[in-house]
């Protein structure tokens, strides 16, 4: 290995320190990835009562194996019950996520809050720094708005390569902060993983020769996918349970859908599948013998991440 396994673990002043003479490395609390920090040894916030392990690694390259587990008590702890934060407003929902569309190889962030009328939001990342400051005005300013979401855009890897990309937005914990039509402070925090589940691989039809991905300027080139004897025309796909090989960063993944898209040509049909099931018959009213047809199969882990994979084919 090109660097030594991170040594030293401890606390300094409520941050996770170490030993290592690596550029990057990635944090992991009570097993799971966390973080992703680069050009120093330390990492904060860190909680009483968790387990913290560290891998070092060139950005995304040469990774070390995990070092030995630190287990961080904080001394100032005596037992007592956490302050009462009744009072202290939190979104119903905040969440900031990568989408990869693995087929046309292009990255993009995406977020949803969701929560009591607000007037002013703001974005701030791992830094402090913000990212996004939204205030509404006028008479939308009486009314305030309660849900927000965006999709930034989605150059491709000519354009913005997935390094480049991912050092805009590092790993780690992201706050929102507003205030409400009333005037009160309203907030939450969410962790922004660079850890992406590996793409679907999708066999379309009865007896599939192989994997079915992207599609041809020209729908007639497409594969042919036969129908089952039902008359339906059946989409299967291998669990997903590693993360991506690579694009991202490398840790653990947990499928929490699988969503299914077929777009024919009268028909668009979208489901939220469960991460047992992978497997989709598209009803045999939907397919038309020698008609082109399209499909998505999106996987989204419990970090929100998700990518997708599109497949064309022709009804046989």
């Amino acid at each position: 290995m090109a660097w030594d396994v991170p040594t030293n673990l401890g606390e300094q002043d409520d941050a996770l320190v170490w030993e290592s003479e690596a550029p990057s490395f990635n944090i992991y609390e009570d097993g799971g990835y966390i973080a992703t920090v680069h050009g120093t040894n330390s990492y904060e916030p860190i909680f009483s009562n968790s387990e913290y392990q560290v891998v070092a690694h060139d950005h995304g390259n040469q990774f070390t194996a995990i070092s030995a587990s630190f287990f961080y008590l904080d001394d100032d702890d005596d037992g007592d019950l956490e302050p009462d934060d009744s009072e202290e407003l939190e979104f119903d929902e905040a969440e900031l996520y990568f989408e990869l569309n693995n087929t046309d190889g292009d990255l993009g962030i995406h977020s949803v809050v969701d929560g009591d009328a607000w007037t002013n939001l703001k974005y701030e990342d791992v830094n402090g720094r913000v990212l996004i400051d939204v205030q509404v005005s006028g008479v939308m300013a009486k009314q305030g708005l309660t849900e927000f979401f965006f999709e930034s855009a989605e150059p491709t890897f000519d354009e913005l390569s997935p390094a480049d990309f991912f050092a805009r937005f590092p790993a780690g914990i992201y706050d929102f902060e507003g205030t409400t039509i009333d005037g009160e402070d309203i907030e939450a925090e969410t962790m922004l993983s660079q850890v992406l589940p590996a793409p679907a691989t999708i066999y379309i039809g009865a007896n599939p020769a192989g994997p079915f991905e992207g599609c041809e300027d020209d729908s007639a080139l497409d594969p042919s996918a036969m129908m089952e004897l039902s008359g339906g025309l059946r989409a299967q796909w291998d669990p997903v349970t590693t993360h991506h090989p690579d694009i991202g960063m490398p840790g653990e993944i947990e499928v929490e859908i699988y969503q299914f898209v077929f777009e024919g040509e009268e028909v668009h049909l979208s489901v939220d599948l469960d991460a047992d099931t992978t497997e989709f018959i598209i009803p045999a009213e939907f397919i038309h013998s020698g008609a082109p047809g399209k499909l998505e199969v999106l996987v989204r882990d419990a970090t929100h991440n998700q990518v997708g994979t599109e497949a064309c084919f022709q009804v046989q």
